[in-house]
């Protein structure tokens, strides 16, 4: 049995990524999460909750979840035009989607890396995520941290080159 054993009794959408982990990725091997938008948020809770993963890499990662969650219906509009949401049906009810948000808190989580290393990257010109949740998040984290801004960048910072050449970077030096 591992020292830290895996945290999986979450449910919703805290617990998915712990079960992915603990499915997918032999027990020996490290953990490096990283996540794009909402995902850095799934990336962090992840994190604050599993001392298996490594370090963490948030690219365009909100710090706060309030404005996102404030309308759960025009949020799961925004889910459904996206792609993020394609089960007809789903979720049962914008309330009880919006009650699994609530346990993810990404300045709380970036406190609990406990000296893992954090990688925050942000577009400048980003619309939906604002450089003071980057620079939040950075402030909040506990280990080494490494915030880049990228100017010119919007929020879809997954097809940037000089994003992925970061991300790449980052990740190889942790080797």
């Amino acid at each position: 049995m591992s020292e830290n054993p895996p945290v999986t009794s979450r449910p919703g959408l805290g617990g998915r990524l712990g079960r992915l982990i603990d499915a997918e990725v032999p027990e020996e091997a490290p953990r490096w999460l990283v996540g794009f938008g909402f995902g850095g948020v799934l990336a962090l809770h992840q994190a604050s909750l599993d001392e298996r993963v490594a370090g963490v890499a948030c690219l365009g990662t909100p710090a706060d979840l309030g404005a996102l969650t404030a309308d759960p219906a025009a949020l799961i509009e925004r889910c459904i035009r996206t792609g993020v949401i394609s089960t007809p049906g789903y979720p049962p009810s914008p309330e009880s989607w919006a009650k699994e948000f609530s346990i993810f808190h990404p300045l709380e989580d970036a406190e609990q890396l406990k000296g893992r290393p954090l990688l925050v990257v942000n577009g400048a010109d980003d619309p939906d995520t604002p450089i003071a949740d980057a620079r939040a998040l950075a402030a909040a984290a506990t280990g080494p941290t490494d915030l880049r801004l990228i100017f010119g960048a919007g929020h879809w910072l997954r097809a940037d080159p000089r994003v992925v050449a970061i991300l790449l970077g980052w990740l190889e030096r942790r080797r």
